[in-house]
């Protein structure tokens, strides 16, 4: 579920990836969880970046893009989808992501895709990741880098 940002309990994986049958294009994957315990109480997103003992973890610190870089030998490995009739139009939450983009040594500016073709792009993608971001425009296509070796 998206619905708030907070663990509310544990699950264990007893089935690994494997074809999501509801998927018509046979891109995506599913796993198979099993209910383990309800927290007693929700732990919030706040109180799990402030866990000094995870911060150091590239998930907490980065999100997604820390956890699946994107590729940057390409021009095309980041786009935001144009606001209708104003493509220049840059938004706060677009300013947002292309300063993580740019941090991640991705292309600044990324490119600007109109509406329905980036709904064609995004029907064509491999994966498809829903956030609880709420603003209008935060749709954001990434191409996938390598993750590469921990530096010593």
């Amino acid at each position: 579920s998206n619905i708030g940002k907070e663990i509310v309990g544990t699950v264990e994986v007893i089935k690994t990836a494997f074809p999501d049958i509801t998927d018509k294009s046979k891109k995506f994957v599913a796993v198979q969880i099993k209910f383990k315990e309800k927290l007693k109480r929700p732990i919030s997103l706040e109180i799990i970046k402030k866990t000094k003992e995870i911060q150091h973890l590239p998930l907490i610190k980065q999100s997604r893009l820390s956890v699946m870089p994107i590729d940057t030998f390409v021009n095309d490995a980041a786009a935001r989808m144009e606001v209708v009739d104003e493509p220049e139009t840059i938004l706060p939450v677009m300013e947002e992501v292309q300063s993580q983009v740019s941090a991640m040594g991705g292309p600044n500016p990324m490119l600007p895709i109109e509406r329905f073709s980036f709904y064609d792009r995004a029907k064509q993608a491999y994966a498809v990741i829903q956030t609880g971001e709420r603003r209008f425009y935060g749709c954001f296509a990434f191409r996938k880098g390598v993750i590469g070796p921990d530096e010593e």
